[in-house]
């Protein structure tokens, strides 16, 4: 197993390997992987609850043009509608075809046709700036090259006096292992499979950089006692194995060893394991216009409505 760690981990924007911004390049069997786990993520409870009091924390309101940048599966999408009314517009951007695919799916069963959803650059969106009341992402920052480029987009595309929000976790597990070993050598793979290791708690400072102002942040705890306590657990620790593999973070007899040691400790009932999550939100004020739009910003974004 590889064990050194990546770049400067210090840095928010630290060069790690960004496994999950190449999903596009993935076999199909790992791409599979990779959506089965971003939908167990998606309904873990802390995760929601983060997700929902961030949302509430924008100010939506019927009628609100708001953009969910890296929406993944449109996990999101069930939140933002009862906030946005049948008037509101919702975009989703991703940069996973994929996933893409899923969220329109998931607007078509649902029968919002005030959400669509593209495939984009979030680093780089084709909306002019102050195309809407409001944007978020969700556990993004610490997949992109550049967390700070990515807040800058959200505060562009957003109005004066719009809020921005995110939801970040870290990808440091506390977690029970009968090897410590185990414990250290999954940390150490998670961490390098992350761009920005440390945007979550830094999330006040890089919001505030962006020139966003009444910046607030709320910190929550995921834990479990169980594999079985909710499909993330599982999905997370034992079915993304192959997906730390392929990225070469850890060969495949450690990866069994480990999966061993974690089921051993779940059917004995002595399997615990916890994760921190950060929220922030700020508001769009005259300062964050400063730096303007980014060269060849698109003309204004009329949206599908």
């Amino acid at each position: 197993m590889r064990t050194s760690p990546p770049g400067d981990t210090l840095n928010p924007d630290g060069p790690g390997s960004g496994l999950w911004a190449g999903l596009n390049q993935l076999p199909e069997d790992l791409l599979a992987t990779s959506g089965r786990l971003l939908a167990a993520m998606s309904t873990e409870p802390a995760l929601t609850r983060a997700r929902r009091e961030m949302l509430n924390g924008l100010g939506l309101e019927v009628g609100s043009r708001v953009l969910e940048a890296g929406c993944g599966n449109g996990a999101a999408l069930g939140d933002v509608l009862p906030l946005i009314g049948g008037r509101g517009h919702l975009v989703g951007v991703d940069a996973t075809r994929s996933f893409v695919t899923e969220a329109q799916a998931a607007a078509r069963r649902l029968g919002a046709a005030q959400a669509e959803y593209q495939e984009a650059d979030v680093c780089h969106l084709p909306f002019a700036a102050g195309s809407f009341d409001a944007a978020f992402c969700d556990k993004l920052l610490v997949h992109v090259r550049s967390a700070r480029e990515a807040v800058g987009e959200l505060v562009r595309v957003t109005r004066q006096g719009g809020r921005v929000g995110a939801v970040e976790w870290m990808a440091h597990l506390s977690l029970s292992t009968a090897r410590p070993e185990h414990e250290a050598g999954i940390n150490v793979a998670l961490r390098q499979s992350a761009r920005n290791f440390s945007a979550g708690p830094n999330l006040a400072r890089i919001f505030r950089q962006a020139g966003l102002t009444q910046v607030a942040t709320r910190l929550y705890l995921a834990e479990a006692e169980s594999l079985s306590d909710h499909p993330f657990w599982r999905a997370f620790l034992i079915d993304q194995l192959p997906l730390l593999v392929h990225a070469g973070f850890l060969t495949a007899p450690w990866a069994d060893a480990f999966a061993a040691d974690v089921k051993a400790l779940d059917r004995e009932g002595s399997f615990r394991a916890a994760f921190v999550i950060w929220t922030a939100c700020g508001t769009k004020s005259v300062s964050s216009l400063l730096a303007g739009p980014h060269p060849g910003a698109p003309p204004p974004y009329a949206g599908g409505r």
